[in-house]
């Protein structure tokens, strides 16, 4: 006689960055039951478990706890050095260097560990010019007129890069949706009628559009 226990099955959702990557686990709930941070190369720097195993890591790859690589389907991974530990199969047709994962992991994946290729970006769009900071106006009064309207960016920064840099490396935010923050370390705009140096960059239909926010908005979005 075959005895067996049944178990409640459990399903979780993915909250992924731009290139697939898994940073968060959430149940039915919305709850986040696992998270991490990872390095630009994949090396987790902080991770909340909660008792969960989660081995997945870039696209294609899975962490093998007992020897800290990531199985990337043909060949294992060294997230710590960035490398490849045996040169690429298909040999120079995926590249002059057959130990190294990829030209630039921000922008970039190898899901097979053979050959890499770029993902593509969203676009980008000015969002009506409504965050840009008027030519006419000083800066004192620019950042006086946020305090009743739009979030506006100083004269002297590059919007697109910065919104892309921010989509890019930002965090992702707790309330669900496709959006990142991030904390620039410099003022670079103002929103609430004070200098800001935070930014919100949402994501909607393969666009992205975004603006500086306080730092109390930054607290909210970051916050279980």
């Amino acid at each position: 006689m075959l005895c067996g226990r049944e178990t409640a099955a459990r399903v979780y959702h993915y909250v992924c960055d731009h290139l697939g990557t898994p940073l968060e686990l959430r149940d039915v709930r919305g709850r986040v039951v696992w998270s991490a941070m990872l390095r630009s190369y994949g090396q987790v720097l902080h991770a909340d478990t909660a008792g969960i195993n989660q081995p997945l890591r870039f696209q294609g790859q899975y962490h093998d706890a007992e020897s800290g690589l990531y199985y990337n389907r043909h060949r294992y991974y060294d997230p710590g050095v960035g490398r490849y530990l045996s040169p690429d199969p298909v040999g120079l047709d995926g590249g002059l260097n057959q130990y190294a994962y990829v030209p630039n992991p921000l922008t970039w994946v190898d899901p097979l560990g053979l050959k890499c290729r770029e993902i593509e970006q969203p676009e980008w769009k000015n969002h009506g010019y409504k965050h840009f900071p008027p030519k006419s106006k000083s800066w004192k009064d620019i950042v006086k007129s946020t305090n009743t309207g739009p979030a506006k960016y100083t004269h002297d920064v590059d919007i697109k890069t910065l919104e892309y840099d921010v989509f890019n490396t930002g965090m992702v935010v707790t309330n669900g949706k496709p959006w990142k923050v991030k904390d620039i370390g410099q003022v670079i705009g103002a929103s609430e009628g004070k200098e800001s140096q935070w930014m919100r960059v949402e994501l909607s239909a393969n666009t992205i559009h975004g603006h500086p926010i306080s730092r109390d908005e930054l607290r909210r979005l970051t916050t279980q």
